[in-house]
């Protein structure tokens, strides 16, 4: 699923929670600074996870943190979610080999 990507891309996230130790048998298929297992599968399986949004673009996902705003960033000040709106990047990688149908 991933091997058409580069190995460094851009993804869209927005999770609290992260994996910090998946079971041994997992393989780990990319990490982040914040998420040292973004995407894994099970061998032998058609079982595949992921800690970002492949089908997510950069609007999208800014439209989400704006939804759920309050849940995500109650410990925020109006600066610092206004700096976080500043940040999303676009993921141009995403969206050429994870098309939304």
């Amino acid at each position: 699923m991933l091997k058409k990507l580069p190995s460094e891309f851009v993804a869209q996230t927005g999770h609290k929670e992260r994996a910090e130790q998946p079971p041994k048998s997992i393989v780990n298929l990319a990490s982040s600074e914040l998420c040292k297992f973004q995407a894994s599968r099970i061998p032998d399986k058609p079982i595949w996870a992921f800690q970002f949004h492949p089908e997510l673009n950069v609007e999208d996902n800014r439209l989400r943190f704006i939804r759920y705003l309050d849940g995500y960033t109650a410990y925020m000040s109006e600066q610092e979610r206004a700096e976080t709106l500043k940040r999303f990047l676009e993921s141009p990688e995403m969206e050429q080999y994870f098309p939304v149908l």
